[in-house]
């Protein structure tokens, strides 16, 4: 640092003083101010470091492959209804009740960190692609702002991928703990998809309306 903040901080000439060139107690008066100074200027700087990587949304994605037909892996993964057979929450209702729809309202309860989340959220988009079927969600509390999708791809030979993604962020006084929670959720879906994976390689028949993608 080496007397640059004075150099910085020159004073321009007062009554009595030389043009920029405090000495004696002005001079130890500026060190001061340009401490001052400096120390103020870092507080927002330090803080903003602090929340913004910690307050934004997180992408959790997780993939798996599934040797289960089509039609019985859409049946399990695309009806929200039938979370709870895989999935680690308390309970799910969707309205209407059955397979993802557009417009299908989705309402889970879940509890996380010793906590427990009611969050509601809407099907935004049901899409059949060439060889997939991909749903979109978005939806929030107080709490809680997600949004995120769900995929199956048929890869044929009785074999299919599932697909999730969820982007999500921590609203109020968790927002701070969005980022630091992240990694138990994202090892928690991974653990939910295997246990669909399991589920359905011990389904003995097709299921459900999906027929092939």
């Amino acid at each position: 640092m080496g007397g640059r903040p004075r150099d910085l901080h020159r004073h321009p000439a007062g009554p009595g003083g030389g043009a920029g060139e405090p000495s004696g107690a002005r001079h130890a008066a500026a060190r001061r101010a340009d401490r001052r100074g400096l120390a103020a200027g870092q507080g927002p700087v330090r803080r903003r470091r602090l929340l913004g990587p910690v307050s934004g949304m997180v992408v959790i994605t997780s993939s798996v492959e599934v040797a289960a037909d089509f039609r019985t892996v859409a049946a399990l993964v695309l009806d929200w209804g039938r979370d709870a057979e895989w999935r680690t929450v308390l309970d799910v209702r969707t309205t209407p009740p059955g397979p993802a729809v557009l417009g299908q309202q989705i309402v889970e309860r879940l509890r996380f960190a010793g906590l427990v989340f009611e969050t509601p959220t809407v099907i935004k988009d049901v899409a059949r692609l060439s060889g997939a079927v991909r749903i979109t969600y978005a939806g929030g509390s107080s709490s809680v702002t997600v949004s995120g999708s769900r995929a199956v791809h048929d890869l044929g030979g009785g074999r299919c991928r599932i697909d999730t993604r969820l982007e999500l962020a921590l609203r109020g006084l968790l927002r701070q703990f969005t980022r630091m929670l992240a990694p138990s959720y994202r090892r928690r879906s991974d653990a939910d998809l295997r246990r669909a994976a399991m589920l359905l390689e011990r389904a003995a028949t097709p299921t459900g309306s999906w027929g092939r993608a």
